[in-house]
């Protein structure tokens, strides 16, 4: 459906675009809130935030963004390298966009615009990052409502630019939020608590077994 719908809701976004000088620069910054640079500099930003403060949430939390981000993207690059579709500002002959799939890769290098619409990398990168800091701070309930209104904003940017359809944006968000799912899981089984900790646990010396506390902090 929403690919079936994909000219009409480009052509809004568009106008929206075009409307004024003001409305083209928001849309160039929402585009810009998906850029990579954006994301590496937020994992950046936990990472010196955990180093400094000692803080081994905030350290796990910028290795997972990293993490993430890699995984999504290199996922994201071979889906673009498959599907070829057209970005809405290269479209001529078609209310959707040219697909070709498999496209040769001399003609993609030429012409990347021309095959990688699909799907959104800037999209699924911004919310596996939104996802994994969200699942890192379960406690923090803001970052749900910044997060997710900071997707829309990414998403009616790259539309309003005609960088992507908004069929492109699911995908994204999809990939996104899989692989920060895996990532998230996958590390926080045994989480480094925060908190020092003590605990019994069985010790053999030469007199044979005691018992003994171990403290973790």
């Amino acid at each position: 459906f929403l690919v079936a719908t994909d000219y009409e809701t480009w052509q809004e976004s568009k106008r929206f675009h075009d409307s004024s000088e003001l409305s083209r620069e928001l849309h160039i910054k929402f585009v810009g809130g998906g850029d990579g640079y954006s994301h590496f500099g937020t994992a950046l930003a936990f990472a010196g935030w955990g180093y400094l403060g000692e803080n081994k949430r905030a350290m796990r939390t910028a290795s997972q963004i990293v993490e993430a981000m890699l995984a999504t993207g290199a996922v994201v690059q071979i889906m673009k390298h498959v599907t070829g579709r057209q970005s809405p500002f290269k479209t001529d002959d078609t209310r959707t966009g040219r697909w070709e799939l498999f496209p040769e890769q001399v003609k993609y290098t030429q012409n990347v615009q021309n095959y990688d619409a699909v799907p959104s990398g800037h999209i699924a990168t911004a919310y596996s990052t939104f996802y994994v800091i969200k699942e890192n701070y379960p406690e923090q309930k803001w970052i749900s409502w910044i997060g997710y209104p900071a997707i829309a904003l990414i998403s009616e940017g790259l539309a309003g630019t005609s960088i992507h359809w908004w069929s492109d944006i699911p995908i994204g968000i999809a990939l996104g939020h899989t692989f920060a799912e895996i990532v998230v899981r996958r590390n926080n089984k045994n989480k480094d608590s925060e908190k020092s900790t003590a605990q019994i646990v069985p010790v053999w010396r030469e007199e044979g077994p005691i018992m003994g506390v171990s403290w973790e902090w």
